[in-house]
């Protein structure tokens, strides 16, 4: 949950290069609005609901909301990948970035669906600690 939420931080901080677009058509609005949406559902899938009573058992609903909460972040880094190519010609500092962005966030894949997936909580526990390694490198490499 805490990856997921760390991506979320790293993603709205990623977005700072938008300011330099001199023209929006209408595909690039969608396919923000769009990325927008994503984050906004990945937020609702990480919020547990307190209630008035009882104990909250972070466990079980990590291990229930998993599968959906992967699949989202595999939606995620998907859209990520396709707007990293589509702003390729985005003014920046270092040529072909976007392809160096996209090299990082691939590991990030399949990562993701080793967390999403696997059975054992050990593999589970080192694809996020993975996932971890390569947003805390790309939030270092390219959004600040």
């Amino acid at each position: 949950m805490f990856v997921l939420l760390f991506e979320l931080f790293e993603n709205w901080i990623g977005i700072f290069y938008l300011s330099a677009r001199q023209h929006w058509d209408i595909f690039q609005i969608a396919l923000n609005f769009t990325a927008a949406v994503m984050e906004y559902f990945t937020c609702s899938l990480i919020s547990i609901r307190v209630r008035d009573d009882g104990a909250i058992d972070m466990p079980a609903f990590y291990q229930k909301q998993r599968p959906i909460l992967f699949t989202v972040y595999l939606a995620l880094d998907m859209i990520g990948l396709f707007k990293n190519w589509w702003d390729r010609n985005t003014p920046r500092e270092i040529p072909n970035q976007w392809l160096w962005a996209d090299l990082t966030i691939v590991p990030m894949l399949v990562l993701a669906v080793i967390a999403g997936w696997a059975r054992p909580l050990w593999l589970q526990w080192f694809a996020g600690l993975g996932m971890l390694a390569l947003d805390t490198y790309f939030l270092i490499m390219y959004a600040i």
